[in-house]
């Protein structure tokens, strides 16, 4: 089976003065041609143009000889790279930017949505630095992408990248590249990426200390809600470190004989964990902003161990009237009282003048 391919000048019309070059293929007789998009006269075609060698030749008259070679060339090796089978070589003009829109339109995923939608918007930005309003897959270069890694790293639009943000960024529209590769939208027959170094140094993170854990767990806070806050916070902590999504998506059914277990939204792994005794605590207090868990308070039990090693359990309802009778100090039989002392201790820091002590309990008189 023969096949041949050649560069041709083809005029629209006979009388016409001008043409296009094509790239030509034949096999089995059967004739196939696409443009490489250089119009010229004939004349220069003529004159300039060597056949058998599938070139320009170089001549001070004909100053776009070079452009036209390198062009030439570049499209014969495309030609050898899909053995030349015409059909399969991209359309030059394909918008990379029209493309990620419908994949972003068409992506189920909240959290890659977005994640998305930021990146493609730094890119837009890049480009309109730049007075371009769209970008063409056979745009993206290695000097382009270079631009764009150095726009990244030092634009503040609102704010400058990190390194390791600006490779992330970087890597996201490289996975898109990847994408139209594999929808056999758009290939390149070299990545634009080979030169670009995209490894992410590693970061030390500031991490919370156990003293400042205790001073959070122990910071009295009068706003209910600021409480409601800070244990949520906290209860990400005692959940060894659960995402803010993971944590607001958690409901009544994710808490399973004494266990806390979800699907991790970002990554669709399935956690499961021990209910520790800090965990327990906090979720007796957000019980009363949840109706829901009233169930959950007379069922489920926290496990937890003493100085001798021993297994202890405690109903959650249990814990969370115990909790409430551990901050009362109880001074007489009666509630009322006891309600009225503790109210008057708990200004004790502005009554300092009034206190006196009466059988090793601390009291406020009032007048």
């Amino acid at each position: 089976m023969s096949k041949s391919v050649k560069v041709v000048f083809i005029k629209q019309s006979k009388e016409a003065n001008e043409g296009t070059l094509y790239i030509r293929t034949i096999e089995n007789r059967k004739s196939r041609k696409k443009s490489l998009g250089i119009k010229l006269d004939e004349k220069s075609y003529q004159r300039y143009f060597l056949e058998d060698k599938q070139r320009f030749r170089s001549d001070a008259r004909f100053k776009q000889a070079e452009a036209y070679n390198d062009l030439i060339a570049d499209r014969l090796k495309e030609v050898a790279t899909y053995e030349e089978n015409l059909d399969l070589i991209p359309n030059k003009k394909k918008s990379f930017l029209d493309y990620w829109r419908r994949k972003i339109k068409n992506t189920t995923n909240h959290g890659t949505r977005g994640k998305h939608e930021v990146v493609l918007s730094k890119l837009i930005k890049f480009l309109q630095g730049q007075e371009k309003q769209d970008l063409l897959f056979s745009e993206i270069t290695p000097n382009l992408l270079d631009d764009l890694q150095h726009y990244l790293r030092t634009a503040k639009d609102p704010k400058k990248l990190s390194e390791n943000s600006a490779t992330h960024y970087l890597k996201i529209i490289k996975s898109v590249i990847s994408k139209a590769s594999k929808d056999d939208y758009y290939s390149f027959i070299k990545s634009p990426f080979n030169s670009l170094e995209l490894k992410s140094k590693p970061v030390k993170k500031p991490i919370l200390t156990l003293d400042e854990v205790d001073r959070l767990l122990n910071r009295q806070l009068t706003d209910a809600h600021l409480n409601m806050y800070r244990n949520m916070f906290l209860f990400q902590i005692f959940s060894n470190g659960m995402r803010v999504s993971d944590l607001l998506l958690t409901r009544i059914m994710n808490f399973t004989n004494g266990r806390l277990e979800y699907t991790m939204f970002k990554t669709g792994a399935p956690i499961s964990m021990p209910i520790n005794l800090n965990m327990a605590l906090i979720i007796s207090e957000l019980a009363d902003f949840m109706p829901q868990y009233e169930a959950f308070l007379k069922t489920e039990e926290v496990q937890f161990r003493d100085e001798n090693n021993e297994i202890h359990s405690i109903n959650l309802r249990k814990l969370k009237r115990l909790i409430k009778k551990l901050k009362t100090t109880v001074y007489t039989s009666s509630p009322i009282v006891n309600a009225y002392l503790n109210e008057m201790n708990e200004s004790i820091d502005v009554n300092m003048g009034k206190l006196i002590d009466y059988k090793g309990h601390k009291m406020v008189l009032s007048r």
